[in-house]
């Protein structure tokens, strides 16, 4: 797997104009230094965790749309993503991790900018009625060279969701949040990035959006990248 490093620092989290409510409010994060995934974790990277023996083989390696080699693995749960990123001695990114790696310091809507979505950016609206090869639309790429962080599959974080915590934290009450790690427990945990399988809407896919599910679930329309840093703690 390529890394791409994104640097100690400041960004805007979160988005202030009100189009995904879950984003609310824009506040201000710090985070050590990183590396990131440049792609989603394919099927090819993955089955040599499995042939290791540390890793259960894939849910979806029957569904010919679904197993191509350079694919985003799918139909894994939570667990699984995470046992796959210890043992390439990475471990799964934070929300704020995944967020800033995304869209950068300049609180863009999207991982290649402001312009809407189209077909040369992104996988998204039947382009290519499947997760596509990962890698396809360089021209999306994030500020850090990171790809596929919006369409394609949603992707797994650290995370626990709940919509209520992020609701009542009163965000002004520091100037700025030092590595972020969410609530910690919960029922649902967050992904990122939304999916293919969305219609055309350039909300579906800014670089802010956020949904949960269930860690036990192992969908096709969920993938991972990975990070590599030391632990962060609040």
């Amino acid at each position: 797997m390529v890394l791409d490093f994104v640097p100690e620092g400041n960004f805007k989290m979160g988005y202030a104009g009100g189009i995904e409510n879950s984003a609310l409010p824009s506040h201000t994060v710090w985070l050590n230094n990183y590396w990131v995934d440049q792609t989603e974790v394919t099927n090819a990277m993955y089955q040599l965790c499995v042939d290791a023996h540390i890793c259960k083989p894939a849910g979806c390696q029957a569904h010919p749309e679904l197993n191509g080699n350079s694919q985003p693995v799918v139909c894994i749960n939570w667990d699984e993503a995470s046992q796959y990123c210890r043992w390439a001695g990475r471990r799964l990114p934070s929300e704020a991790e995944w967020e800033k790696a995304a869209r950068g310091t300049d609180e863009r809507m999207y991982p290649w900018g402001n312009e809407k979505p189209n077909e040369q950016l992104i996988n998204i609206d039947g382009y290519d009625g499947k997760p596509d090869i990962v890698g396809r639309h360089p021209a999306g790429a994030s500020p850090y060279g990171a790809l596929d962080m919006a369409g394609n599959v949603w992707e797994w974080v650290s995370d626990w969701y709940e919509y209520e915590w992020r609701e009542h934290i009163d965000y002004s009450s520091q100037p700025v949040w030092r590595n972020p790690l969410g609530p910690s427990t919960g029922d649902l945990k967050v992904i990122r990035g939304g999916v293919w399988t969305y219609g055309f809407n350039d909300q579906n896919v800014t670089a802010f959006i956020r949904s949960d599910t269930d860690p036990s679930s192992g969908d096709n329309y969920i993938g991972f990248r990975c990070v590599l840093s030391q632990s962060i703690q609040n």
